[in-house]
């Protein structure tokens, strides 16, 4: 799944040269299941590009919410790594305004701020 566990402990050494260890402990690193999403351009006026970091067919849901909560527009595209961005034109008809795009794909959210002007 992309997911490493990483273990850690420190080595605390005194002057008169004794030490002693820590406890163990465990991180999960799970950066590489993190969405990689870009959006531009911002400002955008009558489209809105979408680049998603796939390395294979993933179905990806985007919602371009306003200021105040409402979802403006919602899209479904599948993509994959050799067709990984979607424009939107659906976007002229938006009102000038700041808008959160969100992209989710395999259960990962990404929010992307972006201006309408």
């Amino acid at each position: 799944t992309g997911v490493s566990k990483l273990y850690y402990r420190l080595k605390q050494m005194d002057n008169d040269g004794k030490f002693e260890y820590s406890n163990i402990i465990s991180l999960t690193n799970d950066e590489l299941n993190e969405v990689n999403v870009v959006a531009y351009p911002n400002p955008f006026s009558d489209n809105l590009t979408i680049v998603v970091n796939a390395s294979e067919l993933e179905n990806i849901h985007v919602d371009i919410v306003d200021i105040s909560g409402r979802v403006m527009l919602s899209l479904d595209k599948t993509i994959d790594n050799t067709k990984n961005s979607m424009s939107i034109n659906e976007v002229s008809s938006l009102s000038q305004g700041v808008y959160f795009v969100k992209i989710n794909t395999n259960g990962i959210t990404k929010v992307i701020k972006m201006i309408k002007q």
